[in-house]
């Protein structure tokens, strides 16, 4: 390990470290010397400019950094890690000890309301940009305009689209309707209403 961390933390008090301007390139500079320093995908440059809560408590270095892995797949959310560094075993450890809002969350979708809406226009043969009426008896439900893809993160949509489908199916077996394929649902015996089929 370079010696400019170690002797740049042997002439600090042991304390709560404000300013980490310096600290950060020391850091930065010994970062691949301590045994497991690669965990979570760290790597030297993640520290400028972003640690924080750093404390210096002989021999133990520890501090906080925001990570942003999950915001790429659309959360809200960045990871809290904390980072304890030990420079007498070299080694460096890490717990997820939070999470940070970014931006506010998606706003509470209620899916029941919801399911029961889409499944009255079925049953009652309705016209809808959410419904693709595919021949005499035959809907497929169009989850991509109920639940579009830039409403919310990736896991928030998906999510949606499942549980919407759970309370969907049994709303519609109830009215006689029956799942035949991925969001294609019939009615068995008879076909839908003249509204459902008129251009």
């Amino acid at each position: 390990m370079p010696s400019n961390l170690s002797d740049y933390l042997g002439e600090q008090e042991p304390s709560r470290i404000q300013v980490t301007v310096a600290l950060e390139r020391h850091l930065a500079d010994s970062w691949d010397a301590f045994d497991g320093h690669d965990a979570t995908g760290m790597t030297p440059e993640k520290s400028l400019g972003r640690i924080e809560q750093v404390e210096w408590s002989p021999p133990l270095l520890t501090f906080l950094i925001e990570r942003h892995g999950r915001t790429c797949a659309g959360s809200t959310r960045a990871d809290l890690h904390r980072w304890t560094i030990n420079l007498t075993d070299k080694t460096a450890t890490c717990e997820t000890v939070g999470h940070r809002q970014l931006r506010p969350m998606a706003t509470r979708l209620h899916i029941h309301p919801l399911a029961e809406e889409i499944a009255n226009k079925i049953v009652q043969g309705q016209r809808d940009e959410r419904l693709a009426w595919q021949e005499p008896g035959t809907v497929r439900v169009i989850l991509s305009a109920i639940f579009p893809s830039g409403s919310g993160c990736k896991q928030t949509i998906e999510g949606r689209r499942k549980r919407f489908k759970q309370a969907l199916i049994p709303l519609l077996e109830e009215s006689g309707w029956r799942q035949v394929g991925r969001c294609v649902f019939v009615k068995g015996g008879t076909a839908p209403v003249e509204s459902a089929k008129t251009p």
